[in-house]
């Protein structure tokens, strides 16, 4: 658990993990929450396709197969944990400018 804690906070706080807990607030244990289930959902969706991946030759053409397949990523599912939030919080941004951006000039 302390693995994931270190994902989500600042450094300098996990240098004082007790103090940390004595100061998170209630909407900052929903966060944690939210981002361990998240992590440990997209852990289960990789463990799936490694399963799924030896048994059949037939390869997928989707973001976590390409990421299990990369010798960059070969052993740590956090490393590709990690690049997948990358990947979704840099496409949020770039799909809401383009949708505002069709809208207005729709209009």
């Amino acid at each position: 658990m302390q693995a994931t804690m270190a994902r989500t906070v600042k450094p300098h706080i996990l240098m004082f993990p007790k103090l940390l807990k004595k100061l998170l607030t209630k909407g900052d244990k929903i966060y944690e929450g939210n981002v361990n289930r998240l992590r440990a959902t997209i852990r289960k969706f990789i463990n799936e396709r490694r399963q799924g991946m030896t048994t059949s030759s037939e390869s997928h053409a989707d973001l976590i197969s390409v990421l299990i397949e990369s010798e960059l990523f070969k052993n740590d599912d956090e490393l590709i944990i990690d690049e997948i939030f990358t990947f979704f919080a840099a496409g949020m941004r770039t799909i809401q400018i383009s949708t505002s951006n069709v809208f207005y000039f729709l209009n």
